[in-house]
């Protein structure tokens, strides 16, 4: 019993622990990023962009708040509904692989939202800004293959908690149409209709 309480112990302390240094580390370098001006013409860019709340800015926010909260709620789910009891009596590699599974997803899910919501800082509605479209691909296509997942293999619940199948399967939709917002205004270039984000010529 002892050493069962110490191998407890011991998942908790792994699974709870790691992460948060290195997101902050994650999320000071990319604010560092941001500040960085390689050339005149990307100085000009920036100069006439200011940080306008439009659709963009509106799909990163909802976005990396989503995939944040579900990424740090995934790190303690395995507790919450008593993963370590159900696995007992299944080989030890496939316990292990499932609480690192849980555990690399979590990390992702979260590293991936506090991206997104750095990405959310630095937005400028009329840049092409290329690294925040990598987030933005990258987390909304996960967001998609998600919901695809959901539909094809619903979520197994009691007849009676149907709605927890539909809450996953809209929290997923909505994420998924979060970063589709910001995807759309870059890749398919929509002009903002914000009048402080036009290009001002002045005047000779």
């Amino acid at each position: 019993m002892k050493a069962k309480a110490n191998r407890e112990r011991v998942d908790v302390e792994l699974h709870m622990g790691a992460p948060i240094l290195t997101i902050v580390r994650i999320m000071l370098q990319y604010l560092s990023m941001c500040q960085d001006v390689p050339s005149e013409d990307s100085a000009q860019i920036n100069r006439n962009s200011p940080r306008v709340f439009g659709l963009g800015r509106l799909g990163l926010l909802g976005g990396g708040l989503l995939s944040s909260a579900m990424g740090g709620f995934h790190f303690f789910l395995p507790y919450l509904f008593g993963w370590g009891p159900q696995l007992g009596n299944v080989p030890p590699e496939i316990r292990w692989g499932t609480f690192a599974i849980n555990f690399f997803m979590s990390y992702l899910m979260l590293a991936g939202g506090v991206l997104t919501l750095v990405s959310c800082w630095c937005w400028r509605e009329n840049e092409p800004v290329t690294r925040d479209l990598g987030i933005v691909v990258v987390m909304g296509s996960f967001w998609v293959m998600n919901l695809i997942y959901q539909l094809a293999f619903p979520f197994p619940v009691h007849p009676t908690l149907w709605w927890v199948r539909a809450l996953l399967i809209v929290f997923a939709l909505v994420t998924a149409l979060s970063y589709g917002l910001p995807f759309a205004r870059v890749a398919l270039r929509i002009p903002s209709k914000h009048p402080s984000a036009e290009t001002v010529t002045p005047s000779v």
